[in-house]
């Protein structure tokens, strides 16, 4: 590919459904999956390119790592993060290396956008916006998901404790019901989504696994597989 076709395919636009959103302490924050920066990148390159960790360090409560993004043409280098998932009543770290993981995706997202990718989000501010001020494509704002009841999703602030679970009890400081669980995994049979696949969604999105939401995340992620 030329120069020109090599930037063009880089900087094309992500198309509006490749827009997820997540909850959060301040909302519903959008975001792009990393298989779509990977699959970015071979459309480009055809494969030629490399991807490295430099460093990495383990905090209390975060993996920081250093990443370098190599292309024929050049390196690009970024910091990438992720939370670290605690059980509840132990305070044990749940699995360190998905956490790792979900750093590395981080930092390789931030190399693509230094050469281009998905920089069209931060332009319209859709990047890591709550989701109800987030422009779409055509500069209007994007509505937050809806959860699994059809009403708006309760935002979780991230350590598992929504604002509510629905019933109106208050905070919701427990995990994802078995009925929540089991229609999690049926709607992912239904689309042909294997285990794996599903925790790879879901720790992308939350920083834990599957069985570690809370019932507010619970109930926003069904509403995604519902929409999807």
């Amino acid at each position: 590919m030329s120069d020109k076709s090599v930037r063009e395919a880089l900087e094309k636009p992500f198309p509006p459904e490749a827009i997820k959103t997540r909850p959060s302490a301040h909302g519903p924050l959008s975001y792009v999956e990393t298989w779509r920066y990977i699959q970015r990148l071979n459309e480009a390159y055809g494969g030629a390119w490399s991807f490295e960790i430099i460093s990495h360090e383990i905090q209390q409560d975060e993996v920081l790592v250093t990443a370098k993004l190599i292309t024929p043409d050049c390196a690009k280098c970024a910091f990438g993060s992720a939370t670290i998932a605690r059980h509840k009543e132990t305070n044990e770290i749940v699995d360190l290396g998905d956490t790792m993981k979900a750093a590395a995706s981080d930092s390789l997202k931030k190399a693509c956008s230094l050469l281009g990718v998905g920089l069209h989000l931060w332009a319209d501010g859709a990047m890591d916006q709550p989701a109800d001020k987030a422009a779409n494509s055509n500069g209007e704002a994007k509505p937050a998901p809806a959860s699994g009841n059809g009403q708006a999703a309760a935002p979780s602030n991230g350590n598992g404790s929504g604002h509510s679970d629905g019933n109106g009890n208050g905070e919701d400081k427990s995990r994802l019901s078995s009925k929540q669980l089991g229609l999690i995994l049926s709607l992912c049979r239904e689309r042909g989504i294997n285990r794996d696949a599903l925790q790879t969604m879901v720790f992308e999105r939350y920083s834990r696994k599957l069985e570690f939401l809370s019932r507010s995340e619970a109930s926003f992620f069904i509403g995604e597989l519902q929409a999807a």
